[in-house]
């Protein structure tokens, strides 16, 4: 029994655990009720006319409550960011796709963004050409969007988002199945030649 004193013969409205009303009921009646069902009186509400009380588990209740709160937000929507440029070095491109991968494979859509300064903005083909070139790199690992072009202060950009393909699971890049390698142990009984 919780809530604050009150008087037995006191009238008091009582919803049972499920939610529905049972009504106004004398609270020694309504206590004997919760007893009977090894369960909680708890007051949930007090206006000047009734006290509403609820027949409940108040421990399986104040459990829940705090394990919702503890519950983190999930985030929806993630975008994570990757730049090029035209003039991105070709070793440095390879890298920039693999962490690409590495997030679409985690589930995140990645905003590609082809960026052009300078001297590049007289040519903006390049530009086109070279989101056109990653987007055909990727082919079928990802689901891409139309290569738009846009303003980025005083530069140019082409940009695309590329989604994850539900249902399809990324192979795993050269840099995990090295420290796989690395890490794999060696069965006792084998020889190690020297």
């Amino acid at each position: 029994m919780m809530g604050h004193k009150i008087h037995p013969n006191t009238l008091v409205l009582v919803v049972d655990a499920e939610g529905a009303s049972l009504g106004k009921m004398i609270y020694s009646e309504a206590e004997r009720l919760a007893d009977s069902e090894s369960l909680d009186l708890v007051e949930v509400s007090r206006n000047k006319e009734f006290v509403v009380y609820k027949i409940m588990n108040q421990g399986k209740w104040a459990y829940e409550r705090k394990k919702t709160k503890k519950q983190k937000p999930q985030q929806k929507n993630v975008t994570k960011t990757i730049r090029f440029r035209p003039t991105t070095d070709a070793h440095d491109k390879e890298t920039k796709l693999k962490q690409l991968l590495k997030f679409i494979g985690k589930g995140y859509s990645v905003n590609v963004v082809v960026l052009l300064t300078r001297g590049e903005k007289s040519h903006p083909e390049f530009g086109r050409e070279t989101a056109q070139s990653i987007c055909d790199e990727l082919g079928d690992q990802i689901r891409s969007d139309e290569v738009k072009q846009g303003k980025a202060k005083r530069d140019i950009t082409f940009s695309f988002v590329a989604h994850p393909i539900k249902g399809i699971k990324h192979a795993k890049t050269e840099d995990s199945k090295d420290h796989e390698r690395r890490t794999a142990k060696v069965p006792e009984h084998a020889e190690v030649s020297r």
